[in-house]
Protein backbone atom coordinates (compact mmCIF):
# COMPACT_ATOMS: atom_id res chain seq x y z
CA UNK A 1 0.00 0.00 0.00
CA UNK A 2 1.34 3.45 -1.20
CA UNK A 3 1.47 5.88 1.47
CA UNK A 4 -0.27 9.46 1.02
CA UNK A 5 3.06 11.71 0.09
CA UNK A 6 0.43 14.74 1.31
CA UNK A 7 0.34 13.43 4.57
CA UNK A 8 -3.03 11.75 6.34
CA UNK A 9 -6.04 13.12 4.73
CA UNK A 10 -8.53 15.26 7.15
CA UNK A 11 -12.01 14.50 7.51
CA UNK A 12 -14.84 15.23 9.47
CA UNK A 13 -18.22 14.06 10.37
CA UNK A 14 -21.40 14.93 12.75
CA UNK A 15 -23.83 12.03 13.40
CA UNK A 16 -26.99 11.63 15.66
CA UNK A 17 -27.05 8.44 18.06
CA UNK A 18 -27.85 7.69 21.53
CA UNK A 19 -30.08 10.68 21.94
CA UNK A 20 -27.37 13.44 21.15
CA UNK A 21 -25.12 14.70 18.21
CA UNK A 22 -21.84 13.44 18.12
CA UNK A 23 -18.92 15.74 16.11
CA UNK A 24 -16.08 14.15 14.46
CA UNK A 25 -12.78 15.18 13.10
CA UNK A 26 -11.59 18.07 11.48
CA UNK A 27 -13.56 21.35 12.16
CA UNK A 28 -11.60 23.56 9.94
CA UNK A 29 -12.00 25.45 5.92
CA UNK A 30 -10.70 22.09 4.75
CA UNK A 31 -13.73 20.13 5.63
CA UNK A 32 -16.11 22.97 5.97
CA UNK A 33 -18.72 21.70 2.50
CA UNK A 34 -18.61 18.12 3.81
CA UNK A 35 -19.61 19.32 7.03
CA UNK A 36 -22.45 21.87 5.55
CA UNK A 37 -23.82 18.46 3.47
CA UNK A 38 -24.37 16.72 6.79
CA UNK A 39 -25.95 19.50 8.72
CA UNK A 40 -28.17 20.35 5.99
CA UNK A 41 -29.58 16.86 5.84
CA UNK A 42 -28.91 15.60 9.74
CA UNK A 43 -32.14 14.99 11.80
CA UNK A 44 -31.32 16.20 15.45
CA UNK A 45 -32.76 14.29 18.42
CA UNK A 46 -36.23 15.15 19.32
CA UNK A 47 -37.14 16.85 22.72
CA UNK A 48 -37.02 20.30 24.25
CA UNK A 49 -32.97 19.33 24.72
CA UNK A 50 -30.31 18.48 22.88
CA UNK A 51 -26.74 17.18 23.92
CA UNK A 52 -23.90 17.86 21.46
CA UNK A 53 -20.88 16.44 22.26
CA UNK A 54 -17.37 17.39 20.80
CA UNK A 55 -15.24 15.51 22.74
CA UNK A 56 -13.50 13.77 19.38
CA UNK A 57 -13.26 17.40 17.54
CA UNK A 58 -9.75 16.85 16.30
CA UNK A 59 -9.30 20.19 15.29
CA UNK A 60 -11.21 23.81 14.67
CA UNK A 61 -10.79 27.22 13.06
CA UNK A 62 -13.18 29.77 12.51
CA UNK A 63 -14.62 28.60 9.81
CA UNK A 64 -15.63 25.05 11.73
CA UNK A 65 -16.59 27.68 14.81
CA UNK A 66 -18.50 29.28 13.00
CA UNK A 67 -20.32 26.43 11.33
CA UNK A 68 -21.28 25.27 14.59
CA UNK A 69 -22.57 28.64 16.18
CA UNK A 70 -24.85 28.48 12.94
CA UNK A 71 -25.83 25.02 14.11
CA UNK A 72 -25.96 26.09 17.52
CA UNK A 73 -28.47 28.91 16.48
CA UNK A 74 -30.17 27.09 14.40
CA UNK A 75 -31.56 25.19 17.34
CA UNK A 76 -32.00 27.92 19.84
CA UNK A 77 -34.29 30.02 17.01
CA UNK A 78 -36.50 26.78 17.43
CA UNK A 79 -36.92 27.00 20.89
CA UNK A 80 -35.08 23.83 22.00
CA UNK A 81 -32.04 23.98 24.76
CA UNK A 82 -28.74 23.17 23.76
CA UNK A 83 -26.16 21.63 25.91
CA UNK A 84 -22.40 21.41 24.49
CA UNK A 85 -20.00 19.35 25.96
CA UNK A 86 -16.19 18.04 25.11
CA UNK A 87 -15.13 21.31 23.50
CA UNK A 88 -11.17 21.43 24.27
CA UNK A 89 -10.74 24.66 25.97
CA UNK A 90 -8.71 26.72 23.05
CA UNK A 91 -12.03 25.70 20.76
CA UNK A 92 -14.34 26.90 23.29
CA UNK A 93 -12.39 30.24 23.32
CA UNK A 94 -12.80 30.19 19.40
CA UNK A 95 -16.28 29.39 19.62
CA UNK A 96 -17.13 32.17 22.22
CA UNK A 97 -14.70 34.84 19.97
CA UNK A 98 -17.09 34.24 16.97
CA UNK A 99 -20.66 34.12 19.15
CA UNK A 100 -19.28 37.76 20.43
CA UNK A 101 -18.86 38.87 16.64
CA UNK A 102 -22.04 37.38 16.19
CA UNK A 103 -23.47 39.52 18.60
CA UNK A 104 -21.88 42.73 17.88
CA UNK A 105 -23.06 42.70 14.46
CA UNK A 106 -26.70 42.30 15.66
CA UNK A 107 -26.54 44.80 17.94
CA UNK A 108 -24.48 47.43 16.30
CA UNK A 109 -26.36 50.44 16.24
CA UNK A 110 -26.80 52.56 13.23
CA UNK A 111 -25.10 56.10 12.73
CA UNK A 112 -27.90 58.58 12.60
CA UNK A 113 -28.01 61.19 10.05
CA UNK A 114 -25.95 64.35 11.11
CA UNK A 115 -28.14 67.80 11.28
CA UNK A 116 -27.77 71.17 9.80
CA UNK A 117 -25.69 71.96 13.03
CA UNK A 118 -23.36 69.42 13.02
CA UNK A 119 -22.71 69.37 9.40
CA UNK A 120 -22.23 72.82 9.80
CA UNK A 121 -20.03 72.30 12.36
CA UNK A 122 -17.93 69.78 10.91
CA UNK A 123 -17.32 71.46 7.80
CA UNK A 124 -15.75 74.35 10.19
CA UNK A 125 -13.58 71.86 12.04
CA UNK A 126 -13.04 70.71 8.61
CA UNK A 127 -11.76 74.17 7.45
CA UNK A 128 -10.54 74.85 10.38
CA UNK A 129 -7.64 71.98 9.90
CA UNK A 130 -6.84 72.85 6.17
CA UNK A 131 -5.80 76.47 7.50
CA UNK A 132 -4.09 75.66 9.81
CA UNK A 133 -2.18 73.30 7.73
CA UNK A 134 -1.84 75.63 4.83
CA UNK A 135 -0.96 78.45 7.08
CA UNK A 136 1.94 75.93 8.48
CA UNK A 137 3.20 74.70 5.18
CA UNK A 138 3.56 78.56 4.23
CA UNK A 139 5.54 79.24 7.81
CA UNK A 140 8.03 76.44 6.80
CA UNK A 141 8.46 77.55 3.41
CA UNK A 142 9.15 80.89 4.66
CA UNK A 143 11.36 79.76 7.15
CA UNK A 144 13.63 77.65 4.63
CA UNK A 145 13.56 80.47 2.01
CA UNK A 146 14.94 83.05 4.81
CA UNK A 147 17.74 80.38 5.62
CA UNK A 148 18.85 79.70 2.23
CA UNK A 149 18.84 83.35 1.83
CA UNK A 150 20.77 84.17 5.04
CA UNK A 151 23.61 81.33 3.78
CA UNK A 152 23.44 81.38 -0.03
CA UNK A 153 26.44 78.91 -0.45
CA UNK A 154 24.12 76.37 0.92
CA UNK A 155 21.53 76.57 -2.12
CA UNK A 156 22.02 73.59 -4.43
CA UNK A 157 21.77 75.69 -7.74
CA UNK A 158 22.53 72.65 -10.06
CA UNK A 159 19.92 70.70 -8.70
CA UNK A 160 17.51 73.72 -9.12
CA UNK A 161 18.25 74.43 -12.63
CA UNK A 162 18.09 71.22 -13.48
CA UNK A 163 14.47 71.24 -11.66
CA UNK A 164 13.41 74.51 -13.79
CA UNK A 165 14.34 72.79 -16.89
CA UNK A 166 12.55 69.58 -16.15
CA UNK A 167 9.64 71.24 -15.06
CA UNK A 168 9.98 74.40 -17.05
CA UNK A 169 11.64 74.25 -20.74
CA UNK A 170 11.31 70.71 -21.18
CA UNK A 171 7.47 70.55 -20.37
CA UNK A 172 7.37 73.71 -22.93
CA UNK A 173 6.29 71.17 -25.96
CA UNK A 174 3.67 69.07 -24.32
CA UNK A 175 2.20 72.83 -22.86
CA UNK A 176 1.98 74.27 -26.18
CA UNK A 177 -0.06 71.25 -27.56
CA UNK A 178 -2.48 71.12 -24.76
CA UNK A 179 -2.86 75.23 -25.48
CA UNK A 180 -3.71 74.47 -28.99
CA UNK A 181 -5.83 71.28 -28.60
CA UNK A 182 -7.78 73.48 -25.84
CA UNK A 183 -7.93 76.55 -28.33
CA UNK A 184 -9.26 73.94 -30.72
CA UNK A 185 -12.04 72.73 -28.65
CA UNK A 186 -13.02 76.04 -27.22
CA UNK A 187 -12.80 77.48 -31.03
CA UNK A 188 -15.64 74.87 -31.85
CA UNK A 189 -17.59 75.48 -29.41
CA UNK A 190 -17.64 79.42 -29.95
CA UNK A 191 -18.48 79.06 -34.23
CA UNK A 192 -21.14 76.10 -33.38
CA UNK A 193 -22.74 78.77 -31.11
CA UNK A 194 -22.17 81.13 -33.44
CA UNK A 195 -23.56 79.23 -36.34
CA UNK A 196 -26.62 78.31 -34.57
CA UNK A 197 -27.23 82.53 -33.70
CA UNK A 198 -27.13 83.40 -37.26
CA UNK A 199 -28.96 80.54 -38.88
CA UNK A 200 -31.93 81.22 -36.35
CA UNK A 201 -31.21 85.46 -37.56
CA UNK A 202 -31.81 84.68 -40.87
CA UNK A 203 -35.08 82.62 -40.20
CA UNK A 204 -36.34 85.15 -38.48
CA UNK A 205 -35.98 87.96 -41.75
CA UNK A 206 -36.79 85.72 -44.04
CA UNK A 207 -39.69 83.91 -42.57
CA UNK A 208 -40.79 86.03 -39.49
CA UNK A 209 -44.58 83.82 -38.94
CA UNK A 210 -41.69 81.26 -38.15
CA UNK A 211 -40.89 82.79 -34.83
CA UNK A 212 -44.38 84.19 -33.74
CA UNK A 213 -45.56 83.64 -30.15
CA UNK A 214 -47.41 80.25 -30.60
CA UNK A 215 -49.56 81.55 -27.55
CA UNK A 216 -51.69 84.54 -29.37
CA UNK A 217 -54.30 83.99 -31.98
CA UNK A 218 -53.84 83.79 -35.17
Amino acid sequence: MTANPFGPSKSADIATGGGAAHCTGYWTVDCIGTLEHRLSGLVWPEGARVAIDASRVTAMDTAGAWLLRRALHALESEGREVALSGLRPEHEALLGMVRDLDLAGKLAVPVPALGVLARIGRWAWTSRDQALGMLAFVGEVGVAALRSAAHPSRIRWRTVLRNVETAGFDALPLAGLLSFLMGIVIAYQLAAQLGEGQLQRAVEQRHPQVVDDPLTDP
